[in-house]
């Protein structure tokens, strides 16, 4: 399959995780998560909610009247999509298991292709990492991830899968986000000399870093040629691998 065909086929997928329940303050601890989803760029931003198996047009007045709606038993769920291109699919949770709290959003755009066109790579792959600092702002963060979907279907990363996993470094992908209880087992300064193409800190002791300046490329090169992999295979939990 040549790399045009697999971007237009591919996907493109952020998971961003926390441990802070969403919900504990009801609306008002809803509204800050729903800013960094408002302030989307217009090309990425979605326009409609489902709720109750219906589409509307979203308004935070609408979530807040129909906020019952997203609630199956205790768990919160919210799905936010676009009404034009590119098709893109947001879900927002939060829920209680065995293990603790956890609060869940993730971002699909298909095609994958929107983050690969020349003119615009750069620019686009550069609002998703505007999104992901603005929402560490408001949610402090435990774990991330963005990747192309075909690639993570590779992936050995117990998180790529479960959203029940506890994270752990396991493997490197083209955005990556580290919560405090993981950067302290690394070691902070560790951590922030790891070879990037771009490396910070976020609010709430998380620590943010890109592989390369865009998502395209990984499924055409050879895992083991990226220049930071041997260091990077030494600072995990568990041997890591570059996805």
């Amino acid at each position: 399959i040549s790399s045009d065909e697999w971007n237009k086929s591919d996907d493109f997928v952020l998971h961003l995780f926390s441990t802070t329940p969403l919900m504990a303050r009801g609306f008002e601890g809803l509204e800050e998560v729903l800013g960094a989803i408002e302030s989307m760029d217009a090309e990425l931003r979605p326009n409609r909610i489902r709720l109750n198996r219906r589409n509307r047009k979203y308004s935070r007045q609408v979530l807040r009247e129909r906020l019952h709606e997203a609630y199956i038993g205790d768990v919160f769920s919210m799905l936010l999509s676009r009404s034009k291109p590119p098709e893109i699919v947001l879900t927002l949770s939060s829920s209680e298991y065995e293990s603790g709290v956890r609060t869940a959003l993730t971002l699909w755009v298909t095609q994958f292709s929107f983050f690969t066109e020349p003119e615009h790579a750069e620019r686009r792959a550069q609002h998703i990492v505007s999104f992901v600092r603005d929402l560490a702002s408001r949610l402090p963060l435990s774990y991330g991830f963005a990747h192309s979907l075909a690639d993570l279907d590779k992936s050995s990363d117990p998180d790529a899968s479960s959203v029940r996993s506890p994270p752990r470094i396991q493997e490197a992908f083209w955005l990556n986000v580290y919560g405090p209880q993981l950067v302290e087992q690394v070691g902070r300064q560790r951590m922030l000399s790891t070879p990037a193409f771009h490396l910070e800190e976020l609010p709430g002791g998380a620590v943010l870093w890109l592989t390369r300046p865009t998502p395209g490329g990984f499924p055409w090169r050879d895992r083991w040629e990226i220049p930071w992999a041997p260091f990077f295979g030494t600072i995990g939990t568990a041997p890591a691998r570059v996805a």
